[in-house]
């Protein structure tokens, strides 16, 4: 089914822009719009739970556009292909609350998950497979959201918050392969946001940030190109987040310092590049890696627990 939405248009990691209209293959909406045409309906849960694979067939357009509050896509291990071109899940109500999505299998999307202005999201257990281009997850202005257990690999952005509202948890994620793993661009609110226990390697920049008032920590940052980059937003200063909390801060793989007291904590800071010339530092780095755990079979790399087919 063609549904036609417009957009404004707006700027994403690394100056991807949005289109200002597009079609949508798929609206799922409170009474459940066409998730009969993937899957079944639950109204008593407002979930979708796909049964087979889908392929978007719009051009620069949205396989699945959700609309309204509380609803659930639940892929059941599914493989959603964008087609390199298209937005492959667009929460599109402004405001929107507790919208769910998991257990996805993301490939060629130009975004595969863009949350617009919600609040309370929980977006978990996917798996994002680029082809170099496009975001895994666009998270713009949200607020009080988690993005947790999702492996992001081969996009030109994995995760980019941008200009978020507060109380956002990112973490035990890995993201690795991409131009940008993690790019957080702005915060409204003081340190209420927390980019932590990710593993974020072999990427052109692990993390990047753009004015956001965050705290990080307990990051493995692993054979990353630039391991992280600070830039300032509507100054000339850069920050300001935190890279460290209560003592403890990230893992590097270019720490070259040493742990005379053998705590488990560097003797001396690790530098953050600013964009300006100067160094923001990760006051207590971790000689060694965080263990970092992920939830179950969606995302050890062998899909074993994934029902759609897989490339």
């Amino acid at each position: 089914m063609r549904h036609v939405i417009f957009a404004a248009g707006l700027l994403l990691c690394l100056g991807t822009p949005i289109r200002p209209g597009h079609a949508s293959d798929l609206i799922i909406d409170t009474t459940g719009g066409d998730c009969s045409t993937v899957g079944t309906w639950s109204a008593a849960t407002m979930t979708c739970t796909m049964t087979q694979d889908f392929t978007s067939v719009e051009a620069h357009g949205t396989a699945i556009e959700i609309q309204g509050d509380g609803i659930t896509l639940d892929c059941a291990g599914h493989r959603i292909d964008g087609t390199v071109s298209n937005k492959c899940i667009w929460s599109t109500t402004r405001f929107a609350t507790g919208i769910v999505v998991r257990n996805c299998f993301f490939l060629n999307c130009h975004q595969g998950i863009r949350g617009y202005d919600g609040r309370s999201h929980l977006y978990e257990h996917n798996h994002f497979e680029g082809t170099g281009g496009g975001i895994a997850i666009v998270g713009y202005r949200i607020g009080s959201s988690t993005i947790r257990h999702n492996d992001v690999a081969n996009n030109l952005c994995g995760i980019s918050m941008e200009i978020t509202q507060g109380d956002n948890f990112v973490y035990s994620n890995r993201v690795h392969g991409n131009g940008t793993g993690v790019r957080w661009d702005g915060s409204a609110s003081v340190y209420s946001e927390f980019l932590f226990q990710n593993l974020i390697d072999g990427n052109e920049t692990g993390v990047r940030t753009v004015g956001a008032s965050i705290g990080i920590h307990h990051n493995d940052l692993i054979d990353n190109t630039e391991q992280a980059l600070s830039t300032a937003a509507y100054s000339s200063v850069c920050g300001p987040e935190i890279w460290d909390l209560l003592g403890e801060g990230n893992h590097w793989s270019d720490y070259a310092g040493t742990d005379g007291d053998d705590n488990g904590i560097g003797d001396t800071p690790h530098p953050v590049l600013c964009g300006d010339g100067s160094n923001l530092t990760d006051n207590y780095p971790l000689m060694w890696a965080v263990i970092q755990i992920f939830a179950d079979g969606f995302e050890d790399g062998d899909y074993s627990a994934w029902s759609g087919s897989m490339p």
